[in-house]
């Protein structure tokens, strides 16, 4: 499921820098959403779709659409893929490309969309749904030549294999107009270039250039994060994730990118064995913001309580453990806090 893919299994193919890019999410479609809509991804985003769907509910019984129908659209699509209907989200998708074919934003969300449904779809459909995102992205960047973000994601995708809409030679070409709209993105850019050339030693180089130079810019940390962990750096990219984490939760359409990052610092804990701290302080920092009761984030509360265990800090385990174990949503996640609370003294 597409929630469950971005927060629970971050082992998943979503969790890595695939073949077809680095963004592996939706995105709200726009910055000026209302506040409901705003909510309701931000519900959503912690396994909650009671508010998506109330909007939903009510756009239904209005005679005429209103400012927020696209996005109450888009809500839908993404309860949709969340489902796994995946034949109703891509009618759905397939019919909002069509309406707003001249919408950068819309065009965008797609993108991420169809890269989630590509990973949901039987092997025989995966070029179609990952031709359908690398063609979304270019066209984002097509009409909003002046979004520094969509050029950036359009100039990437032109890497990608020509099986799946890419062509050869695009990207480089793109770099000084990136750099000319946004320096950062320009920076970010760069990066995407030289991980597609496979210049890992360039990439590198750029990755720790960024932290020297823009330390305080969430989209550079969290792209030299990326970099790191694909190079296999992965103490590096441990710091750097976790460096992501304590920024302020991003808003609106970074606010996907922001909860990863504090996902991926525990996929590294997992995968090293190593700085169970920093798993500990990610989750602590992400149950801070991400408050509501659900399955998503009692999930969180047990990688909390595993981390906590593990640097020795009996007292938040016991805690942690014991509120899921009354308290938690998911009898799964209630077993495994119960069986953990008998091995601790």
């Amino acid at each position: 499921m597409f929630f469950r893919a971005i927060y629970l299994s971050i082992f998943s193919c979503l969790f890595s820098l695939n073949a077809l890019g680095a963004e592996s999410s939706a995105e709200l479609i726009n910055n000026t959403a209302s506040k409901d809509i705003l909510n309701a991804h931000y519900a959503l985003y912690q396994g909650d779709t009671g508010p998506a769907e109330h909007l939903i509910t009510a756009q239904v019984k209005l005679v005429e659409p209103n400012n927020d129908s696209l996005a109450v659209q888009q809500l839908q699509v993404m309860i949709w893929v969340e489902q796994e209907e995946e034949d109703k989200a891509t009618e759905l998708l397939l019919a909002l490309q069509k309406q707003y074919s001249k919408n950068a934003d819309v065009h965008s969300f797609s993108a991420g969309i169809w890269k989630v449904l590509g990973h949901q779809v039987s092997i025989f459909s995966k070029v179609e749904y990952y031709s359908r995102s690398v063609a979304a992205s270019i066209r984002a960047g097509e009409l909003a030549p002046n979004n520094a973000k969509y050029v950036r994601k359009q100039a990437s995708v032109y890497a990608q294999p020509e099986m799946f809409g890419g062509i050869e030679g695009k990207q480089r070409p793109m770099l000084p107009k990136i750099q000319t709209l946004d320096l950062q993105y320009g920076l970010a850019a760069e990066i995407d270039l030289a991980q597609n050339e496979q210049n890992d030693k360039k990439a590198s180089q750029l990755a720790e250039q960024v932290i020297r130079e823009y330390p305080n810019s969430f989209l550079l940390v969290e792209r030299a994060a990326q970099m790191h962990a694909t190079l296999q750096n992965k103490a590096r990219a441990q710091q750097l994730y976790a460096q992501a984490c304590n920024f302020p939760a991003q808003t609106s359409t970074d606010r996907l990118t922001w909860i990863s990052s504090c996902y991926r610092v525990v996929y590294l804990t997992l995968k090293t064995d190593k700085n169970h701290s920093l798993a500990v302080s990610a989750m602590q920092r992400l149950l801070s913001v991400n408050t509501l009761k659900t399955a998503k984030n009692a999930q969180a509360k047990l990688y909390l309580a595993e981390m906590a265990n593990k640097v020795g800090n009996k007292a938040l385990a016991l805690a942690t453990y014991r509120e899921l174990a009354l308290q938690g949503l998911d009898n799964e996640i209630k077993k495994k806090a119960r069986k953990a609370l008998k091995k601790l003294p």
